[in-house]
């Protein structure tokens, strides 16, 4: 089968699809932040290090999940017949067994440990953790599931109907928190009944790639010819986003063995906000990375390797332009805003601790493209040395600073650990696109630049105005930035054809 008959089941509405990504974030972070304020304010900031540290390892635990979605995504896009990625998709499904059974298994060990007193320190383990942990494991199977479908519909480009899913699940786990808070549960039952709602997601998810017409994975039996390829894409995917992530990650871990759970409390209430600038490029990728995959594949003309680059150059610049001047605005509102959300007593530490966490996260950010482009050429092996490198110098550097000064040392081993992943990132993927390295320095460096400069101007006085001004002129920069941006005007004029 030709490719043109698979073109109908793609999309390309990435305007719509981006949009309600940015709704369902929002509904996701407003969950949370009720969630934190409820766990704080009634039983203390340590309860809430507790459910902070739940979730950290769960991260780590997740980070092993054979990159299942980035699998069906790019099979789903580099296919060329429907029947050709029914198989691979199909095969995906059966890959899900690996991840999933070892998934569930080490929450559960982390489970038993948390009950026994073993790896975490008193402060934090005993049966809350434990079964905090056990509703994790409970739901962990049906989310790697949902990997395969949630990558289908990517693939092909069906970024708004995804996204909607995901809206709607979203609100749901809303309504679910609010409504335990306001019938009185604790963090554990809150905890096990959102686990409750996975089943409701997933069913949600089959309807929608059903009702798209598209190829719906389904259990079948091993084809070793398409297992090897995809198994090797796999490791390769998996092994270098999990490097990726797991300097960050490690930070909440590592912490507990030093702070108590009150300081790692403070920390998760203030990484609230701070890993939202993170989250941001989730949206970005959904919307762009099936694109750079088929731009820099490796048959591709010159003319598409063009557009991948443009839209590389212009992606990285946009999400700079955006998050810095947002990073900048919440550290200017951050004493009014964490008060209200708080109180004086349990804003003091976070707030000590948001510069350092935004910072940490913008530069996260900043790193993402960045290795989506690396990705999308194949460059596993380029990748998963810098990565290396970085978690390398970041678990022991980590370990270092948060003996000498504590939960802010950890924040600081963040801010390092990003700053040098950038760096290292940066140069290979402007040789890989051909690039000049200081054409991408100087445009996105210059937003952090007057970042820090208004920062420090703020510093000489606390009041209304001066804030105001300063993120008044962050905000600034980045439009006049944006304005003379070479690779946004070319990148629209792609997008306009491509649509025509």
């Amino acid at each position: 089968m030709s490719a043109t008959a698979i073109r109908p089941l793609r999309s390309n509405n990435v305007k719509s699809g981006f949009a309600v990504g940015l709704a369902s974030r929002g509904v996701r972070f407003l969950t949370n932040l009720i969630l934190a304020r409820a766990i704080i304010l009634q039983f203390g900031p340590g309860k809430w290090g507790i459910l902070a540290l739940c979730w950290a390892v769960g991260d780590l635990v997740f980070i092993a999940d054979l990159a299942i979605h980035e699998l069906s995504l790019y099979e789903s896009a580099a296919s060329t017949s429907r029947k050709g990625a029914q198989r691979s998709l199909d095969q995906a499904l059966l890959l899900c067994i690996l991840p999933a059974g070892l998934g569930t298994l080490a929450l559960l060990a982390c489970a038993v440990a948390a009950a026994q007193g073993i790896v975490f320190r008193a402060d934090y383990a005993g049966p809350t953790l434990a079964l905090l942990f056990l509703s994790a494991a409970a739901a962990y199977p049906i989310l790697i599931v949902n990997k395969v479908y949630i990558g289908t519909l990517q693939g092909f480009g069906w970024i708004r109907e995804l996204n909607l899913w995901a809206l709607c699940t979203l609100l749901l786990d809303f309504g679910v928190v609010v409504a335990g808070l306001k019938a009185g549960f604790g963090v554990v039952a809150i905890q096990w009944t959102r686990a409750g709602l996975a089943p409701i997601g997933l069913l949600l998810l089959l309807w929608t790639v059903r009702r798209l017409g598209l190829p719906v994975a389904r259990p079948r039996t091993p084809d070793r010819a398409l297992l090897r390829p995809m198994l090797h894409y796999a490791v390769n995917y998996n092994f270098n986003r999990g490097l990726g992530t797991a300097a960050a990650s490690t930070s909440a871990p590592i912490a507990q063995f030093f702070v108590p759970a009150a300081a790692l409390g403070a920390f998760g209430a203030a990484d609230q906000w701070a890993s939202k600038l993170r989250k941001f490029t989730d949206v970005a990728w959904e919307s762009i990375y099936h694109r750079l995959v088929h731009s820099l594949r490796a048959d591709a003309s010159e003319d598409e390797r063009e557009a991948g680059r443009l839209q590389f150059l212009a992606v990285s610049l946009g999400i700079n332009l955006l998050l810095v001047p947002a990073g900048v605005a919440l550290i200017l509102a951050g004493p009014w805003l964490f008060r209200a959300w708080l109180d004086a007593k349990n804003a003091a530490l976070p707030l000590t601790l948001l510069p350092g966490l935004v910072a940490a996260w913008t530069l996260n950010a900043t790193c993402s493209p960045l290795t989506w482009v690396l990705l999308a050429m194949n460059r596993f092996s380029l990748s998963a040395r810098i990565h290396v490198i970085t978690v390398t110098v970041s678990i022991p550097l980590t370990v270092a600073l948060t003996k000498i000064r504590g939960i802010s040392g950890a924040v600081e081993a963040m801010v390092i650990s990003s700053l040098l992943l950038a760096f290292l990132l940066s140069v290979s993927a402007c040789r890989l696109t051909r690039t000049s390295w200081w054409r991408w320095f100087r445009g996105n460096s210059i937003p952090y630049a007057v970042a820090v400069a208004v920062l420090l101007w703020s510093r000489s006085s606390d009041s209304l105005g001066t804030r105001a001004l300063a993120m008044s002129l962050s905000i600034a920069a980045s439009v006049a930035i944006g304005l003379k941006a070479r690779s946004f005007r070319l990148l629209g004029e792609i997008l306009r054809r491509e649509r025509a």
